[in-house]
Order: structure tokens, then sequence, then C-alpha cells
């Protein structure tokens, strides 16, 4: 005898056997949970605070914690899905988005089990959320870029109908409308010349007073930046501006713009902007979005023999309201 008795050794044995699943649990690419039937966080692995940015003593002393960090336009589904999964006894399957304390969005494949006792009653769910952020960020750009091919495709037949000039700037802005998420936009032509800017196939934005063109000074408008720079602009109302705040009508109200110049043989030829009247962010995907379109639709136009040396185009969409 070494002196051990058996039921010392069988929980020596089953402590090493929890300590090994624990150092599993604990490395795996993903948050190990567990919860009560009522909501309750009963475990959670430490991952969560690499994932999510969430101690683990967060999730386990509140009950909200979990529901209140999903993202607020998935919390509804999320929750109904899983109440009903818990009412049913069966295996719950969800992918959805959580937003981190830093205002990053993580996206989980979360799949869970109702855990039954000996007799068969439900006390409690235990599942696995695996981080899958890098595979919707993959997917979405994969989506962005069909986005583009198939508008460039159609801004190319748009070019080629042999329409009337005006028609072909109203077709080419809703195209640019639908394709960047803006719901205002317009073709501005740069008469360099007069040192002004004329606004054509207008959307959703002030029109000239007799119904027409609008026209406007280089200084006045976000889209003048773009043009004297030649490179991508960006703003969110409440950040620095390179110059006062642009004064024109067909600018007034602007709180969030992007805009990209279009260059055709290295020469800058025009821009295509994006704004809205409400302050939001703006993607960063949005930029070589706008920027693929904007230089094919300045060198369609040119080839079409739709603009003189000095036209710049501009696209101002959702300068919002």
């Amino acid at each position: 005898m070494n002196g051990r008795s058996a039921p010392h050794v069988g929980s020596e044995a089953l402590q090493l056997a929890e300590a090994k699943f624990r150092t599993l649990v604990e490395q795996l690419p993903a948050i190990v949970w567990a919860a009560a039937l009522d909501g309750r966080t009963t475990y959670v692995s430490p991952q969560v605070e690499r994932i999510l940015g969430t101690p683990v003593e967060a999730w386990i002393d509140d009950p909200e914690a979990w529901g209140r960090q999903i993202h607020p336009e998935d919390r509804a589904r999320v929750l109904a899905t899983m109440a009903q999964a818990q009412a049913a006894g069966v295996k719950y399957r969800c992918e959805y988005r959580f937003l981190r304390a830093d205002g990053r969005v993580v996206w989980v494949l979360d799949e869970a089990v109702v855990v039954h006792d000996g007799e068969g009653r439900p006390v409690g769910v235990q599942g696995v959320a695996l981080d899958i952020t890098e595979r919707k960020q993959a997917a979405e750009e994969a989506a962005a870029r069909t986005r583009e091919i198939e508008t460039l495709h159609r801004i190319s037949e748009i070019v080629r109908t042999g329409r009337p000039l005006d028609d072909i700037y109203f077709k080419i802005t809703a195209e640019v409308e639908a394709a960047i998420g803006f719901s205002r936009a317009a073709i501005v032509l740069y008469d360099e010349a007069a040192g002004c800017l004329v606004h054509k196939g207008v959307r959703g934005l002030p029109r000239g007073s007799d119904g027409g063109d609008f026209v406007a000074g280089l200084d006045d408008t976000f889209s003048g930046i773009v043009v004297r720079t030649g490179q991508p602009f960006v703003w969110i109302e409440g950040e620095p501006l390179p110059g006062p705040l642009p004064t024109s009508a067909i600018s007034s109200g602007t709180r969030a713009f992007l805009g990209v110049p279009m260059i055709v043989g290295g020469r800058v030829i025009g821009a295509l902007s994006v704004g809205d009247l409400t302050a939001h962010p703006i993607e960063p995907r949005l930029v070589p979005l706008a920027a693929g379109i904007a230089n094919h639709v300045a060198t369609l136009i040119e080839r079409a023999g739709a603009m003189t040396t000095s036209v710049n185009i501009f696209v101002a969409s959702r300068a919002a309201a």
C-alpha cells in the first residue's frame, strides 16, 4: 500500500481531469459559457475578456451583462431564439454581434444546448461562442467588391447608350447613390475657367433657382476640397476642416462627407463624393469602393466625349437632414 486510500486517489484523478479540461477550454479561440434557466451566467471562460473586452466577473456578477452587450439590432432576435430553444429543450445556434466597450463590433457563432438532470428536467444551458469576425469581414469585403463590379458594369452600359448627357448624369447618380448607400447625389462639373462647380443629375439636393443645374464656387463646397487637393477627403461634423465650413446651399447642413478624386492620365478631372445631413461614421471600405467607381466613371465619360478639358465630376450623396 502506498498510504493513499482509493477515495483519495479518485479525488486526485478527478481534480487532474478537471484541470486538463479547464486548460483545454481556456485555450480555445472561443467563449465557453454556462447559464441558469433564468439567464444568470454561472460560468464563462477567460477568453471573454480578450474577445469582448469584458472581465469574467462582470458577466458573473451582472445577470444583464450578456444581453446588454449584444448589438441593439440583434438583441431581440437573439433573446427570442434562445427563449424558444430553452422552452423546446432543443439545440440553439445563432450568429450575432456583440458591441465591445471600445465600440468595436465582434461577430460570434453561438451554439448551446439545454442541460437536463437525471430525470430529464432542464436545469441550465451550456454553450460555445466562436469569434467569426474575420470571416464576416471577408464576406463583407467580397460583397462590396461584387457590388462595385456590378455598378461599374451598369455605368458602362449607361454611358454606351448614347443618351443626352443630362440623362446619363442622372442615371449615374442613381447608381452611385445605391452603391455607396447614401440618399443624395449630384454630378458636379468643374469649370476651371469660371472657377465654379456645376451640379448635374441632382438627387435630393438643392437645384438652381430656375430648377436647372446648381452652380457654386469652388471654395463654397466640400467637393472643392477634393478637387483642389486631388486626395480622398472624409469628414464628420466636429472634426477639423482644412478651411472654412463651406457656405453653399449644396453643402449646407452636411454633417458627414466622403469625396474621392477622379484621375485620368495622371490628371484630376473630378471627384466622386457622398454626404449626409446626419453625423455618422463612414465605413473605411467605402473609400476604395467610391474611388473605383469614380475613376471608371471619369474614364468612360471622357471617352464618350462627355467632358471638356476642365470638367470635374462630383457626387454629393445624402448630405442629409
